[in-house]
């Protein structure tokens, strides 16, 4: 009975062994694709800002021009106003 105990907990030792092996090896593997995700997001996060930086000035231009078309459109009137006057 003596050595039957001591098989049975030879053998849950190894079992346990064997699963906090796999347990660290998953712990290691999840931590590597947290890293590796943390790096994707800041990768992802850059790309997104740089688009819509370069989509804010692409407007802003846009506005800057049509700003600057109908100020002169606007002065152009004024003076013909002026002008008739």
């Amino acid at each position: 009975a003596e050595q039957e105990a001591e098989a049975t907990v030879s053998s849950v030792k190894r079992e346990y062994e064997a699963k906090g092996r796999e347990l660290d090896r998953r712990i290691g593997e999840a931590a590597k694709q947290s890293a590796s995700l943390k790096s994707e997001r800041q990768i992802i996060s850059e790309d997104i800002e740089q688009r819509a930086t370069a989509k804010y000035l692409d407007q802003k231009k846009e506005l800057d021009r049509k700003f600057k078309a109908q100020t002169a459109s606007y002065d152009s009137f004024l003076l013909g106003l002026l002008l008739y006057g």
